[in-house]
């Protein structure tokens, strides 16, 4: 059985789902509420590992159910940084983006001043999301 990064109801928008991008891949990851609150993260965080998100664009998510067939969810929800120094973001969810129950796949794209793009984490399968009833 697959275990999920993250998990969120079906037709809701919260928790956030706040990660901190790191040059390896790995998955810092942590569930927020509206308030501000998150859970620690379960993994240490070497900050020389971390994406410096100072040069940066764009930020788009995109979302592909599990059989790769991608769900639009890069203009229905807002990427937001959290840290530029700590490569920390924040996608917002829309209640149409968590309208589907079922095993997702998350990838961030982003977008640097000088036009090179950085896939985030670097395995598909990494960021895995289940949207739950």
């Amino acid at each position: 059985m697959f275990v999920s990064n993250f998990q969120i109801r079906k037709d809701a928008n919260v928790p956030y789902l706040d990660v901190q991008i790191t040059k390896d891949g790995s998955i810092p990851l942590t569930n927020s509420n509206p308030s501000g609150f998150a859970c620690p993260s379960a993994t240490a965080i070497d900050l020389s590992n971390v994406v410096d998100l100072t040069n940066i664009d764009v930020i788009q998510f995109k979302l592909k159910k599990c059989d790769r067939v991608p769900v639009d969810a890069s203009t229905n929800g807002a990427v937001e940084i959290l840290d530029v120094a700590q490569g920390m973001v924040r996608y917002k969810w829309a209640v149409t983006d968590t309208a589907i129950t079922g095993l997702f796949y998350g990838t961030f794209v982003l977008t640097f001043k000088d036009g090179n793009v950085f896939k985030w984490p670097r395995n598909l399968e990494s960021l895995a999301i289940q949207i739950v009833d």
